[in-house]
């Protein structure tokens, strides 16, 4: 007796192929950068198309801070392009005029942007100013910073915040089943612990 498999076969490839999303504008970009990256062939496209299909964690968000350090000496001539969001950051206290892509701007990011004499671009904006990628830039959000799905683990170095700051917070992962009592107890044994430790 035989597999019932799909036609095709077996996957082999686990890449997306297509956004899990259901938003009807990010599916409207989809089908445009399909359209570019088969008659155009630039690899700039293919990067775009295939950062489109990508969960929210794996679009991690871009600051401001971060963008004008990236786009220093480069802000004339060369549009930033992030497949994702940009965000404000208040430790810069004067951003460069420039021009920047991306899926989503913040309120505060765009008007800085905006204030600053650069432009806020969508992606449908872009494809008709760069089709081929020409005098662009392409930079993405920090990887290192924390996902949201990871667990509490121990914290390195001081942190600036108001009242009291604990040094170290144990891995709570897999208590999350257990009854709201229990979890508190475990949480107070393992602070308890701790604090004997230092």
């Amino acid at each position: 007796m035989g597999i019932d498999l799909v036609a095709g076969g077996r996957n082999k490839k686990t890449k997306r192929t297509a956004p899990k999303s259901d938003d009807v504008y990010l599916k409207l970009l989809v089908k445009l950068y399909r359209f570019l990256v088969r008659r155009t062939k630039s690899n700039f496209n293919a990067v775009i198309l295939k950062r489109l299909f990508m969960s929210k964690t794996n679009r991690p968000p871009i600051s401001l801070r971060r963008l004008a350090n990236f786009m220093k000496g480069k802000e004339e001539k060369n549009i930033a392009v992030i497949v994702g969001s940009v965000t404000d950051d208040k430790r810069i206290q004067e951003i460069p005029a420039m021009k920047v892509t991306a899926l989503r701007f913040t309120e505060t990011a765009r008007a800085r942007i905006i204030n600053a004499g650069g432009e806020c671009l969508t992606f449908d904006q872009l494809a008709l100013r760069a089709p081929l990628g020409e005098n662009t830039a392409l930079w993405q959000g920090s990887w290192c910073a924390t996902q949201p799905h990871q667990a509490v683990c121990a914290l390195q170095g001081k942190e600036v915040r108001e009242g009291s700051w604990q040094e170290e917070q144990p891995w709570v992962q897999g208590l999350s089943h257990w009854p709201l009592p229990v979890r508190a107890a475990i949480s107070i044994v393992l602070w308890f612990c701790l604090s004997k430790r230092q």
